[in-house]
Protein backbone atom coordinates (compact mmCIF):
# COMPACT_ATOMS: atom_id res chain seq x y z
CA UNK A 1 0.00 0.00 0.00
CA UNK A 2 1.03 3.55 -1.06
CA UNK A 3 2.54 5.73 2.04
CA UNK A 4 3.50 9.29 1.36
CA UNK A 5 4.60 9.90 4.44
CA UNK A 6 7.74 6.78 4.02
CA UNK A 7 7.32 6.43 0.19
CA UNK A 8 9.55 9.69 -0.73
CA UNK A 9 12.23 9.11 1.88
CA UNK A 10 12.37 5.51 1.69
CA UNK A 11 12.28 5.79 -2.06
CA UNK A 12 15.18 8.35 -2.55
CA UNK A 13 17.28 8.64 -0.03
CA UNK A 14 16.79 4.93 1.93
CA UNK A 15 15.92 7.03 4.98
CA UNK A 16 12.83 6.63 7.81
CA UNK A 17 10.40 8.68 8.09
CA UNK A 18 12.34 9.82 11.47
CA UNK A 19 15.29 10.22 9.71
CA UNK A 20 13.88 12.61 7.41
CA UNK A 21 12.35 14.56 9.21
CA UNK A 22 15.11 15.11 11.49
CA UNK A 23 17.13 16.23 8.17
CA UNK A 24 14.52 18.49 6.79
CA UNK A 25 14.00 20.08 10.19
CA UNK A 26 16.91 20.85 10.93
CA UNK A 27 17.99 22.83 7.56
CA UNK A 28 14.61 24.67 8.29
CA UNK A 29 15.39 25.58 11.27
CA UNK A 30 18.53 26.49 10.23
CA UNK A 31 17.88 28.70 7.28
CA UNK A 32 15.09 29.90 9.19
CA UNK A 33 17.28 31.65 12.20
CA UNK A 34 19.66 32.80 9.09
CA UNK A 35 16.38 34.41 7.25
CA UNK A 36 15.18 35.81 11.20
CA UNK A 37 18.84 37.46 11.63
CA UNK A 38 19.27 39.25 8.25
CA UNK A 39 15.77 40.84 8.92
CA UNK A 40 17.03 41.87 12.26
CA UNK A 41 20.06 43.37 10.44
CA UNK A 42 18.01 44.84 7.94
CA UNK A 43 16.08 46.69 10.04
CA UNK A 44 18.62 47.65 12.29
CA UNK A 45 22.04 47.96 10.30
CA UNK A 46 23.80 48.55 13.52
CA UNK A 47 23.75 44.93 14.56
CA UNK A 48 26.95 43.20 13.25
CA UNK A 49 26.63 39.62 11.28
CA UNK A 50 28.40 37.44 13.36
CA UNK A 51 30.62 34.60 11.68
CA UNK A 52 28.34 31.86 12.08
CA UNK A 53 25.43 33.85 10.58
CA UNK A 54 26.69 35.47 7.27
CA UNK A 55 26.11 33.98 3.66
CA UNK A 56 29.27 32.64 3.46
CA UNK A 57 29.04 30.46 6.56
CA UNK A 58 25.39 29.52 5.48
CA UNK A 59 26.42 28.45 2.32
CA UNK A 60 29.30 26.44 3.13
CA UNK A 61 27.05 24.87 6.06
CA UNK A 62 24.31 23.82 3.04
CA UNK A 63 27.02 22.77 0.81
CA UNK A 64 28.22 20.07 3.63
CA UNK A 65 25.07 18.79 4.21
CA UNK A 66 24.17 18.60 0.47
CA UNK A 67 27.35 17.05 0.05
CA UNK A 68 26.81 14.17 3.09
CA UNK A 69 22.97 13.79 1.45
CA UNK A 70 24.61 12.93 -2.01
CA UNK A 71 26.80 10.34 -0.45
CA UNK A 72 24.27 8.94 1.84
CA UNK A 73 22.30 8.35 -1.67
CA UNK A 74 24.90 6.67 -3.36
CA UNK A 75 25.90 4.49 -0.77
CA UNK A 76 21.88 3.55 -0.56
CA UNK A 77 22.06 3.24 -4.49
CA UNK A 78 24.86 0.55 -4.66
CA UNK A 79 23.47 -1.38 -1.77
CA UNK A 80 20.19 -1.48 -3.70
CA UNK A 81 18.17 -0.01 -0.50
CA UNK A 82 16.86 2.46 -3.05
CA UNK A 83 15.99 2.76 -7.08
CA UNK A 84 17.36 6.09 -8.02
CA UNK A 85 19.93 7.88 -7.84
CA UNK A 86 20.31 12.04 -6.96
CA UNK A 87 19.79 13.78 -10.65
CA UNK A 88 23.32 12.87 -12.16
CA UNK A 89 24.20 16.85 -13.43
CA UNK A 90 23.12 17.90 -9.36
CA UNK A 91 27.17 18.15 -8.73
CA UNK A 92 30.15 15.75 -9.12
CA UNK A 93 30.85 13.42 -6.58
CA UNK A 94 34.73 12.83 -5.95
CA UNK A 95 35.95 9.40 -4.85
CA UNK A 96 37.78 11.05 -1.97
CA UNK A 97 34.26 12.23 -0.64
CA UNK A 98 33.37 8.77 -0.83
CA UNK A 99 36.01 7.20 0.81
CA UNK A 100 35.74 10.11 3.52
CA UNK A 101 32.15 9.35 4.06
CA UNK A 102 32.44 5.48 4.05
CA UNK A 103 35.61 5.76 6.55
CA UNK A 104 33.57 8.15 8.88
CA UNK A 105 30.62 5.91 9.14
CA UNK A 106 32.76 2.62 9.31
CA UNK A 107 31.03 1.61 5.72
CA UNK A 108 33.49 -1.35 3.80
CA UNK A 109 33.58 -2.00 0.44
Amino acid sequence: MYNPFTSHPRVNVGETWWEHCMFSCGVGIRLFLTSMYFLAHGLFPFIEVHKKWNLECASKWLNKKNDNRRLKNVLAYESRKIKRKFPPNDFPLTKEGLKKYKKKNDIKD
